[in-house]
């Protein structure tokens, strides 16, 4: 299964990229929306793992806009953050606190599937 993660901060990207690959996702990542919209344009994941800060906009939005899109309306997009208040978006297929241990990440994200 393929991931793409969108976060900018370069320790978590490394992590999550580790620790997913390790379980088997095919995992590409990017470290803002404009990066993440050139690797949508490459191709399409079974599920995007989003950071809600991003240094050119936030999560939630970008969510919305490519849930917009045709080819990526029915890939789950996972929201992940810092913030436990954080709700979430009807775009979102799910939000996921950076607390978790990336351990159990894997087995969080095949849920949303």
């Amino acid at each position: 299964m393929k991931i793409l993660i969108v976060d900018d901060a370069p320790d978590i990207r490394e992590i999550l990229e580790i620790v997913l690959a390790q379980d088997g996702w095919e995992v590409s990542s990017s470290d803002s929306v404009a990066q993440a919209n050139a690797e949508l344009a490459k191709s399409t994941p079974a599920i995007i793992l989003l950071d809600y800060q991003l240094p050119d906009g936030d999560g939630v939005s970008a969510a919305r806009e490519w849930k917009s899109r045709p080819e990526l309306a029915a890939v789950p997009i996972v929201l992940y953050t810092g913030s436990e208040g954080h709700q979430g978006d009807a775009s979102l297929a799910g939000v996921i606190v950076k607390t978790i241990d990336p351990f159990e990440l894997s087995g969080r994200l095949k849920a949303f599937q």
